[in-house]
């Protein structure tokens, strides 16, 4: 079976799994005390190609006010060598995920890789307006949306022990089960 891996839209819906290019992100720097007492803070605005991550369930019902965002690093031109990508589309680099490139209907874009180490959010008001600037743009449909969204969860849900299982003491327990040495 062949399924498409995006197709183009237009306009103001947002969805997860749209991709918005030319994202403009608050990027803190600086918190400090104002002379009012209360915390502030000093930052830049960056722009970033970005791919949309809030559940499209929560979009839809008007569950969220801000929408989750993930960055994209373009494969050809950042610094992901062969052997990372070998070992990202594996899995074995949970912080990262591949998706494919895309020509369709003008809308052309290489292999990119979502950051799930940088994420952002926006208000769903200042999201709808950059994705109407964004005229043709790509989404990301079924399974691999859904794809996408469960390897964002395996990076979140991942527990680091203070000390794990060692496999040397597994197989020694083994041997001696067994009567060997």
């Amino acid at each position: 079976m062949d399924f498409k891996w995006y197709e183009v839209v237009n306009g103001e819906n947002i969805t997860q799994g749209d991709i918005i290019l030319d994202c403009p992100v608050f990027k803190p720097y600086e918190i400090y005390k104002a002379s009012d007492g209360k915390n502030a803070v000093n930052g830049d605005i960056e722009i970033i190609d970005a791919i949309v991550m809030t559940q499209a369930c929560d979009i839809a019902n008007g569950a969220v006010e801000d929408i989750i965002l993930c960055s994209l690093l373009d494969v050809v031109e950042g610094d992901i060598g062969r052997d990372n990508l070998s070992e990202i589309k594996k899995g074995a680099q949970p912080k990262y995920h591949i998706i494919s490139n895309a020509n369709i209907d003008g809308c052309k874009m290489g292999y990119k890789v979502v950051d799930f180490m940088n994420i952002y959010s926006l208000s769903i008001e200042a999201l709808k307006k950059v994705a109407a600037y964004n005229k043709n743009r790509l989404r990301l449909l079924p399974p691999y949306r859904e794809h996408l969204s469960q390897a964002f969860a395996r990076y979140f849900m991942r527990v680091g022990l203070p000390s794990d299982i060692d496999i040397k003491d597994i197989l020694k327990e083994k041997r001696e089960a067994k009567g060997g040495l």
